[in-house]
């Protein structure tokens, strides 16, 4: 623990001066609401999602809340009888239009066929155009999309061709800038389901999903989809599931997340948070595995059943932020964000609640204020329908909300220990109220403090989180500290019995053998409160404390000597 002592200059150090808006929310719909996208606009936030009126139809579904996290408005896109699926987390994207683009998949109820559905948006969210590809095969579906240098798309997903015993295969579509099908490719091995696209800086592709083996599978194709590499990662003893995030870094590598699988419990695999850069070639650069640790009530109880990266994306310093789950046992499903530096070391995480038996935050985007927005949804206690879509604004470090100042305190002669209770804090200030310079705390941990003299103080804890001046908590508490340093007082108190103590009211004053004088009664900060003055006969005398409260010093003056003792009156 390191502490540096600062003076009130430290608050030029923050970065700027107006409050970070956070918020934890959920955007209540009367319909069920499953959030996969979000977009960052000037005035707000638009949540890309599906919904549904009944139990087997499907709809797009496009909501708008404003910077603060309110619902203003929302759009559906389907049609009855009409499946309309919207793909996979990110299949929502931005196009060089200023449009957007979303690759799903469209499955006719009452006939049995789908088809890759791919839907074009204005910058107002109205439909411009809605196509479907390959609508003559046994299953096809598309789950995400990039924009290619040429300003077609490629889109990337699942295709099974007659007999119903055929394996699935992955698909990537090339499509036109009007919508219009260019071409498509089928590779069955190592990828069979493919779930994400990234584009690559040679004008290629990154496709990854799930390989044949039950591990992390990735296609590398030329801008024409002709294969240049594949590559299986994982552990080769479990099942891995899927790559659940692949972007490409500004190094001209790729960032992939995802399960690892460790083991099986109960016939449920068990998996841990698994993060990989990989450079142009498919080659490893590094590959880091972490364990979660379940703390029910803070208190670390064991290892969770399973947990996983989701989403990720890289900020212009090259650090890496990622969604994340996790559960213990049978427990709900938490959510949280991560930061890593540029080698995949953890720097922080932070668990959002939600009072959900499920909690997933699916995709994440960065914000104008340095600060994160999150969508997902939670599968609720309290609300009917139980999904909902929940979104989550963070400040730079990943705070939810603003900070919250507490401290406790003990008190020993002049010495005061300050136990930091904030919550949602990155840095604190501690003002002692006795003109020492200002004490820093980069980590919010405890603190001591020698006052030099006796008094009442101010002590001032103000709790940051490190983003702006205005992003602050302040909580003040009066102190008084009692020393020793009563004048001409001595604790020699071997000749001196003080009894009960503490004491209720009463208390009996008696030395060995010396005849008591008088008694003087102080307060914790040294002021005399009560003088007694006692016929030097007995050795003894009861003293009754007139309704005093607290800690309090006791001098006892016999014609040798004089005694003094701390008692508690209560």
């Amino acid at each position: 623990m390191k502490f540096i002592i600062v003076t009130i200059l430290l608050l030029v150090l923050i970065k700027c001066y107006s409050q970070t808006t956070t918020f934890n929310n959920i955007i209540f719909d009367t319909l069920p609401n499953l959030v996969l996208n979000i977009e960052v606009l000037d005035s707000g936030y638009a949540l890309i999602g599906a919904t549904a009126f009944t139990n087997f139809d499907r709809y797009v579904i496009i909501k708008f809340v404003d910077n603060n996290g309110i619902y203003k408005w929302k759009k559906l896109f389907g049609e009855v009888n009409i499946k309309y699926w919207g793909g996979t987390q990110n299949s929502f994207i931005k196009t060089y239009d200023n449009g957007y683009v979303l690759a799903g998949q469209k499955v006719n109820l009452q006939t049995g066929k789908n088809a890759v559905l791919l839907m074009k948006f204005n910058q107002y969210f109205d439909t411009v155009w809605t196509k479907t590809y390959l609508t003559d095969t046994l299953f096809v579906a598309s789950y995400q999309c990039v924009q290619a240098d040429d300003g077609g798309f490629a889109l990337v997903g699942t295709i099974q061709k007659p007999p119903s015993s055929s394996l699935p295969k992955t698909l990537l579509i090339k499509i036109d800038s009007m919508g219009n099908m260019l071409w498509h490719k089928e590779f069955s091995y190592p990828t069979y389901q493919a779930f994400n696209i990234t584009k690559s800086y040679d004008g290629g592709f990154v496709i990854g999903g799930m390989s044949t083996n039950d591990d992390w599978g990735l296609i590398k194709t030329d801008s024409l989809g002709n294969q240049k590499w594949i590559k299986t990662i994982g552990n080769p003893n479990w099942d891995d599931s899927r790559v659940m995030g692949l972007i490409t870094t500004k190094d001209s590598c790729y960032i992939i997340t995802g399960p690892y699988g460790i083991n099986k419990i109960n016939y449920e695999n068990v998996y841990k948070s698994h993060i990989v850069k990989i450079n142009n070639n498919g080659d490893i650069i590094w590959d880091k595995i972490y364990y979660e640790t379940y703390f029910p009530n803070n208190h670390p109880i064991g290892d969770t059943i399973y947990s996983y990266f989701n989403s990720v994306i890289e900020t212009d310093d090259g650090s890496l932020y990622a969604t994340g789950v996790k559960q213990h046992n049978n427990t709900n499903v938490y959510s949280k964000l991560y930061k890593f530096n540029s080698s995949g070391d953890t720097i922080w995480s932070r668990e959002f609640p939600l009072q959900a038996y499920f909690a997933y935050l699916e995709t994440l985007k960065s914000t104008s204020d340095g600060g994160f927005i999150l969508a997902g949804w939670g599968d609720t206690f309290y609300y009917s329908p139980t999904q909902q879509a929940w979104l989550v604004k963070t400040n730079c470090i990943g705070f939810d909300s603003q900070p919250l100042a507490d401290y406790s305190f003990i008190v020993d002669s002049n010495n005061i220990t300050l136990n930091n209770l904030s919550q949602k804090v990155d840095s604190c200030i501690w003002d002692f109220g006795d003109g020492s310079p200002l004490l820093y705390s980069h980590i919010c941990d405890s603190v001591s403090h020698i006052y030099a003299d006796t008094g009442s103080y101010s002590v001032s804890l103000i709790a940051y989180n490190g983003c702006t001046i205005a992003d602050n908590d302040t909580i003040t508490k009066q102190i008084i500290i009692g020393t020793s340093k009563i004048d001409d007082i001595n604790f020699n108190n071997s000749e001196l019995s003080i009894y009960p103590n503490p004491s209720s009211g009463q208390l009996t004053i008696k030395t060995t053998t010396e005849a008591i004088e008088a008694i003087e009664v102080f307060n914790c900060i040294g002021s005399k409160i009560d003088e007694i003055i006692v016929k030097a006969i007995y050795n003894s005398y009861i003293y009754n404390s007139k309704n005093l409260n607290g800690l309090y010093f006791i001098k006892v003056k016999t014609k040798v000597n004089v005694y003094t003792t701390k008692v508690i009156f209560q």
